[in-house]
């Protein structure tokens, strides 16, 4: 299998990264775009956060029954690590709270 990931698709989300990267580095900083050199992606988060749009174990507020368990769980930003062994970590914690608290008491 070989995955094409064309650069326009991500073209605008990318380039306000961008922006934002340069004014975070400031005057006379030197970045590198490694996507000119190598396509790739990145791991969004956030979305649907913990502590506001979820609770801690990705219960949706006010929609029982109603889960978040990826990236989107995730707030602000894992230090520019693969958020993938965190993102598992929290998934699996919140499974073993929701079928101990959940199974059999949503409608």
């Amino acid at each position: 299998m070989k995955l094409d990931w064309q650069w326009e698709g991500d073209f605008k989300i990318h380039s306000r990264i961008l922006s934002r990267m340069y004014k975070i580095a400031g005057f006379g900083s030197m970045l590198g775009d490694t996507h000119a050199i190598v396509p790739s992606t990145w791991h969004p988060l956030g979305g649907a956060c913990m502590g506001t749009v979820c609770d801690l174990d990705g219960r949706v507020r006010n929609q029982p029954g109603l889960y978040v368990l990826d990236g989107a769980l995730i707030p602000g930003s894992t230090a520019a690590c693969n958020p993938s062994m965190t993102i598992a970590a929290v998934a699996e914690r919140a499974m073993d709270n929701i079928v101990r608290q959940d199974i059999g008491t949503l409608i």
